[in-house]
């Protein structure tokens, strides 16, 4: 067997691992009602975006829970964009698997953001109300921005875990986008139209989700976000990246300026 054959096996026994792994999250191919409902996410509101990061073997479990690792992930930390820091709530909890932060209203109310690191050193994050209906047709709008900042989070999270405990890749990143069929996009960088403007031509998602891969063998947040705007961007019906603003103080670059 040649080395780039048992690079490739190497690679289907991998590939394999991580789908055994997300069957349980509904975060496969067989997208079903169930989609992106299981795991962490079934004590949260229904997601309109989920990111799972996943390490070469998520099934190992080199992270201990313990008092150094909290002092660790509740350090404050810059956001990686020019802007507020996404409000994941003030307090970390431990699940069997995962050390959690989540905004809650009250402690009986399920999640509605959340940010988790696994023991198996891949973080993964979720968030429901960036979504609403608008306007006089009640169109479904998705907001851009928001989603963008969720993902940009999480893997800038990744990277710093990725630092800290010595993991090396190769990595999956997983986007899921729930219930998007019939929706378009808003929540633009300044230029852009919203979609409820009677200039705007906008498009709107034909899939009722959509799920997006990527394989990295590193976690380069800078690279990766663009790629999954764009893939968002796609999902609605565009090729264009309306994060980032064509015109003020931040053209040319994601528009930090919105609030949760």
């Amino acid at each position: 067997m040649t080395a780039s054959d048992a690079g490739e096996r190497d690679a289907r026994r991998r590939r394999a691992c991580w789908e055994r792994y997300r069957t349980p999250l509904h975060l496969t191919d067989s997208i079903d009602e169930e989609f992106a409902l299981g795991g962490l996410s079934s004590v949260a509101e229904t997601p309109d975006i989920r990111v799972v990061v996943l390490p070469p073997d998520p099934f190992s479990s080199p992270i201990r829970f313990d008092s150094t690792t909290v002092n660790w992930i509740q350090e404050t930390r810059p956001s990686p964009y020019p802007g507020q820091q996404v409000p994941w709530g003030d307090r970390w909890r431990s699940t069997s698997q995962a050390l959690v932060s989540a905004a809650v209203y009250r402690d009986d109310a399920p999640w509605r953001r959340y940010i988790a690191l696994h023991r198996h050193g891949g973080i993964e994050a979720a968030a429901a109300t960036l979504s609403w209906q608008r306007g006089e047709r009640t169109l479904h709008v998705f907001s851009l921005r928001h989603m963008v900042a969720i993902a940009w989070v999480a893997l800038d999270l990744q990277r710093l875990v990725a630092e800290r405990w010595g993991i090396v890749g190769p990595w999956e990143v997983t986007v899921a986008v729930r219930s998007c069929g019939g929706a378009a996009l808003g929540g633009f960088a300044e230029g852009w139209l919203e979609p409820d403007d009677f200039r705007s031509d906008h498009r709107v998602a034909l899939e009722t989700h959509a799920l997006h891969h990527w394989e990295v063998d590193e976690i380069e947040p800078g690279a990766l976000i663009n790629e999954i705007a764009e893939r968002i961007e796609n999902t609605f019906g565009s090729t264009s990246r309306r994060d980032m603003a064509n015109r003020g103080p931040f053209e040319g670059s994601f528009d930090p300026r919105f609030g949760w």
